[in-house]
């Protein structure tokens, strides 16, 4: 096996355990790949991780999609549907994007510190923190990787009425990514100005509480794979890797002081913030990560999101733009992000 590939099948198989443990309840997989059955070709990858992917959805209604994030081939896909015919407010996975806009508004940069009340109140919307109360100042990347409300609701008071909405904008959100004839296009909308009843449109907009702001699965993995992937904003496709033609939509610029900071916060996530308790710091690669949740346009239960994203493991932490390999998604309905992220460990064997 090449060392080439060996990555690869490392990395395949990090998308394989994310898979298992990002879906609640789930019984613990066990893959025991002996030496004649270990896949040795991309397509024998794709069809393990479609299986593993299946399984973990099991019973549960959502969808999971695991795509490469360097050339936007969708390697395994369940519920076609959900992935891309829905769009749904994407909660605190909107976060990292909010950051970007804030950070280029320069509302704040990586020295500065906040200090959360543990809640945000406006005129008509408030919301608790769920991190624990009289933590330190945070940072953006702190903040981040606790999914502060207070922090980004005030960076949304801040932004004014487009700025949100024109860093989304360039990451494709509201337009159809051109996966499938049947995708809905999702919504970016500014908030209406003079409106009473949009108050806190753009607090609600910067956490992903809004109807001004919905997505699909499949958007928002494209997005967030351009954001860490150096801004290659890739078309998904559903392909075989034999003769697969990547097709850019365009290069977002990304201001490398900027990135640094959001995958620091998506690197805490993992290690210590909201996505700490499914333990993905202890595999051997680097992972980083956002959870999310959001009530649905109708209804009262929420969804539950994780986006994930692995490459070759680094002592430092650090995620370089170009090794960043697998971008994995998770929704699960009448969920929480937490629960997207957080399962008993299974036990495993792969060799």
């Amino acid at each position: 096996m090449t060392h080439e590939h060996a990555l690869h099948l490392s990395c395949a198989s990090a998308a394989i355990l994310f898979l298992t443990l990002l879906s609640w309840p789930i019984k613990p997989i066990a893959i025991n790949w002996s030496s004649d059955v270990v896949p040795t070709n991309e397509a024998d990858i794709d069809a393990a991780l479609q299986d593993a992917a299946a399984a973990a959805l099991e019973n549960r209604e959502g969808t999971i999609i695991v795509m490469d994030a360097q050339t936007g081939r969708v390697r395994a896909l369940v519920n076609s549907q959900l992935a891309y015919e829905q769009a749904l407010m994407p909660g605190s996975a909107i976060k990292p994007f909010t950051a970007l806009a804030a950070l280029r508004a320069e509302l704040f940069d990586e020295n500065s510190r906040t200090v959360c009340p543990g809640r945000f109140t406006g005129l008509n919307f408030s919301l608790p923190c769920v991190h624990a109360n009289h933590l330190p100042p945070f940072s953006p990347a702190q903040a981040l990787a606790y999914s502060c409300n207070y922090y980004f609701a005030t960076a949304g008071q801040r932004l004014g009425r487009d700025q949100l909405v024109a860093t989304l904008r360039e990451f494709d959100f509201g337009q159809a990514t051109g996966i499938s004839a049947e995708e809905q296009n999702g919504v970016v909308r500014p908030c209406e100005i003079g409106n009473s009843a949009q108050a806190d449109c753009r607090e609600r907009a910067a956490v992903g509480e809004s109807d001004h702001i919905q997505v699909t699965p499949i958007q928002l993995l494209t997005a967030y794979s351009a954001l860490v992937n150096g801004g290659h904003l890739f078309k998904p496709q559903v392909a075989i890797s034999d003769h697969f033609q990547a097709v850019e939509r365009s290069n977002i610029t990304i201001a490398s002081q900027h990135r640094a900071i959001i995958v620091d916060g998506m690197r805490g996530a993992i290690r210590y913030g909201t996505a700490r308790t499914a333990k993905l710091d202890s595999l051997p690669l680097t992972i980083i990560g956002k959870t999310g949740t959001a009530e649905p346009a109708k209804g009262f239960r929420t969804n539950g999101w994780f986006v994930g994203l692995a490459g070759p493991f680094q002592s430092s932490g650090e995620l370089d733009p170009a090794r960043v390999d697998l971008a994995v998604l998770v929704l699960l309905t009448r969920a929480h992000g937490s629960e997207a992220a957080t399962v008993a460990r299974p036990r495993w064997s792969l060799r």
